[in-house]
């Protein structure tokens, strides 16, 4: 019986191999770049917007503080002035759209009120109206009590006092308005856009976020004295990233949203292994696979292996101290890393692991090819699903933010893909062993 059975031969399946790994690998980069970039472009385009928002508004504050108080004074003077008969109250507290005006006598007693229920008392016998008698006495010639804020509005209360001509008394009014809100900032965060939250010393002014049960920046669990450009809040039970820009007084915090594109990633990840086990069994199929497993696995291995622990000693300890310390990104830090890293690496595989004799460039270029391959691979499978394993499970340790622990985890998971994925490489194309030097 014939045994012999047609297979690939060994070169063409290795081409296959690499194009299907090659896809893989750009699939992955195209994915994550694509969700990482509008996520935080998106991002940035927000803490921009907030920055302006803010500065603008602490550059006019002034502005429209004297604008909204020179207003009610001048509804309150002008009663002051125009008043000569109680029958005059209702029509005029109408037209300025007043919720009360009272008049008094030099003795703070009210003669004239609209409505009418206050007339004969004096302004002493009321907590609210007691503070005017600043006014009635001369010591201030105009006050205006803190506005108050409404419930579930964004309208607010107060009253103001002016004295009436030759000291006759004076003149206290009672309104309702939704332009302090301007005032206060209650506004600002729909200005700056969408997740926001405002806080003017600490205390949340505004927000576009469901955090309706905290009022100040500790309730969200933040320390308002070590604020950063990235941190981490406590929104309904549960901790999200955010990122902060600040003009005085006043914070902006743009929290992170999950992604909406699990489906995408998933089916990205999906598409990676399936093509990595197609150029497996291409592989498999080039030639005796029992041989290959038994050459494998020889002292050239676990020569390799010493020589990588040396070179991640190097490689990944330079990667961490530029993404901690620098603050460069997860592929920055990792390709700088890997650079240095591969000219070390390069010298010790060389002469002592597969101990190549091959001179010229010819071996710096398959090496260089080999490195830049490995790396787009592992990465390109490590990054997105590491970030997407953390994010959606809101997996950290160590106290780290959710982006900041899933940087960290990636880089390390990327390095042991590119281990494995770079020996085969190494041993089987950059430094393969001819004939003749067995």
């Amino acid at each position: 019986m014939n045994t012999n059975t047609k297979t690939i031969g060994t070169p063409f399946a290795i081409i296959l191999t690499a194009i299907l790994l090659v896809v893989s690998c750009v699939a992955s980069l195209i994915a994550v770049s694509i969700f990482d970039n509008s996520s935080a472009k998106n991002t940035q385009d927000t803490l921009a917007n907030a920055q302006n928002v803010l500065t603008e508004y602490n550059t006019s504050y002034s502005g429209m503080y004297f604008e909204f108080t020179n207003d009610v004074y001048l509804k309150t003077d002008y009663i002051a002035k125009a008043y000569t008969d109680k029958s005059q109250l209702e029509s005029m507290a109408k037209a300025f759209s007043l919720d009360s005006v009272k008049v008094t006598d030099s003795e703070g007693k009210i003669v004239a009120a609209y409505p009418d229920s206050d007339t004969g008392k004096n302004i002493s016998d009321n907590k609210q109206t007691a503070e005017f008698k600043k006014v009635l006495k001369g010591i201030s010639y105009k006050l205006m009590s803190t506005p108050q804020p409404v419930e579930n509005s964004d309208e607010y209360t107060l009253l103001a006092s002016m004295p009436r001509p030759d000291n006759a008394g004076i003149v206290i009014i009672g309104l309702t308005t939704d332009e302090y809100a301007k005032v206060t900032g209650s506004e600002l965060a729909e200005e700056c856009g969408d997740n926001i939250i405002v806080a003017n010393k600490g205390n949340i002014v505004s927000s576009t976020v469901g955090n309706a049960n905290a009022s100040t920046l500790k309730d969200l669990g933040l320390n308002t004295d070590k604020l950063s450009g990235e941190c981490q809040i406590t929104i309904d039970g549960k901790k999200v990233n955010a990122y902060t820009v600040q003009a005085g007084n006043l914070t902006a915090l743009c929290v992170e949203q999950q992604s909406s594109n699990t489906g995408e990633i998933i089916a990205i990840i999906v598409i990676n292994l399936i093509l990595i086990a197609l150029g497996v069994i291409l592989f498999m199929l080039g030639g005796k696979f029992s041989d290959f497993c038994a050459k494998f696995f020889d002292i050239k291995f676990w020569k390799f292996i010493l020589v990588g622990i040396v070179n991640t000693v190097i490689g990944m300890g330079l990667q961490f101290v530029f993404f901690n310390l620098f603050r460069w990104s997860e592929w920055i830090s990792s390709i700088v890393g890997y650079i240095i890293g591969s000219v070390v690496s390069y010298f010790l595989n060389k002469h002592f692991t597969f101990k190549n004799k091959e001179k010229g460039f010819k071996p710096i270029l398959k090496f260089a090819l080999n490195i830049a391959v490995c790396y787009g691979l592992a990465y390109g499978i490590a990054i997105p699903l590491i970030k997407w394993l953390c994010v959606a499970n809101q997996i950290t340790m160590f106290g780290m933010s959710i982006n900041s622990f899933a940087g960290n985890a990636s880089m390390l998971a990327g390095s042991v893909l590119f281990v494995a994925f770079n020996y085969i490489g190494q041993r089987f194309f950059a430094f393969k062993e001819k004939k003749s030097d067995n």
